[in-house]
C-alpha cells in the first residue's frame, strides 16, 4: 500500500547493522527490520518513517520517546520499564560473542585470558549475562562500529566482543589487511529481536494492534520467509 494512503506514519530508528538494518548506497532503508515493518505495513493504517543513528542514541532517541520504535532489541526487565515490546519477537536464533585482536601473539582461549586485557564493546548492546555483570573485566564502550574498531587498530582496546554471526560485512569494511583475529573462546546466547515501543510515544496506544499484526505474519510464516533471505 502507498504511503499516500496511510493516515499517519510512526518513526522507526535504526543502526548500521547489516543485515538487519543499513542504509544503502542509495540512501535507501535496507535489512530484514525494514523488510519485516514494510510487511506490517500492509495490514497497518500507519507508514514507517526510518530514522538512522548509532545503536546507543537509537536507545536513548526512542526510550525519550522523540523516536517511537527500534527493532533488533532484547528484552529484559530495565528496558520493559522503558519500552513496551511487541509480542513476539520476529527472530530468535543462538547467538555466539568472539573476541577480536589485532595482536597475532595474544591467545583467547577462554575467559581467564580476559583478565589482564580491555575489551571494547558497543555502547548500550547486550551478550551474555555472565560477561557483561562481570566487573572484574576492563571494558570500554564506543558509540558506534566504526569507532570500536577504530579504537581496535589504534590499541586503545586490546580486543572487542562482537556476535560472530554478523561480523563479516564490518571486517570486509574496516579490516582491508586482514589483520584481525578471532578468539577460539566462544560465548553462546540465545537472540531474541523484539520490535520496542516507547513508552512516551503519542503511538503507545497502537502496542496491541502492531502485537496482532506482528502475530498473524508468524502464523503464516511471513517472518520465517523474511529471515531465510539473509546469512546470519
Amino acid at each position: 500500500m502507498p504511503s499516500a494512503a496511510k493516515s499517519q506514519s510512526l518513526t522507526v530508528a535504526i543502526d548500521h547493522s547489516p543485515p538487519y538494518s543499513y542504509f544503502d548506497d542509495k540512501g535507501r532503508p535496507s535489512g530484514l527490520i525494514v523488510d519485516v515493518f514494510q510487511e506490517i505495513s500492509r495490514s497497518f493504517n500507519y507508514d514507517f518513517k526510518f530514522v538512522e543513528c548509532p545503536w546507543a542514541r537509537c536507545v536513548k532517541l526512542v526510550s525519550e520517546g522523540q523516536i517511537d520504535l527500534l527493532a533488533g532489541i532484547t528484552k529484559t526487565a530495565e528496558r520493559e520499564q522503558i519500552f513496551a515490546f511487541i509480542e513476539p519477537a520476529f527472530f530468535k536464533r543462538e547467538n555466539h560473542f568472539k573476541f577480536y585482536y589485532t595482536d597475532k601473539n595474544l591467545t583467547i582461549d577462554n575467559v581467564a585470558d580476559l583478565a589482564p586485557l580491555t575489551v571494547g564493546m558497543l555502547r548500550g548492546a547486550l551478550h551474555t549475562k555472565a560477561f557483561d555483570n562481570d566487573q572484574t573485566l576492563s571494558k570500554e564502550t564506543f558509540v558506534d562500529v566504526q569507532s570500536l574498531f577504530n579504537a581496535l587498530q589504534k590499541g586503545r582496546v586490546d580486543a572487542i566482543i562482537h556476535s560472530d554471526q554478523v561480523i563479516q560485512p564490518y571486517l570486509a569494511q574496516y579490516d582491508h589487511a586482514h589483520t584481525i583475529y578471532s578468539s577460539t573462546l566462544s560465548l553462546p546466547a540465545k537472540s531474541e529481536g523484539f520490535i520496542a515501543l516507547s513508552k512516551k510515544s503519542p503511538h503507545i496506544a497502537l502496542q496491541a494492534q502492531l502485537s496482532e499484526v506482528l502475530a498473524e505474519l508468524e502464523n503464516k510464516g511471513t517472518l520465517a520467509t523474511l529471515l531465510s533471505r539473509y546469512k546470519f
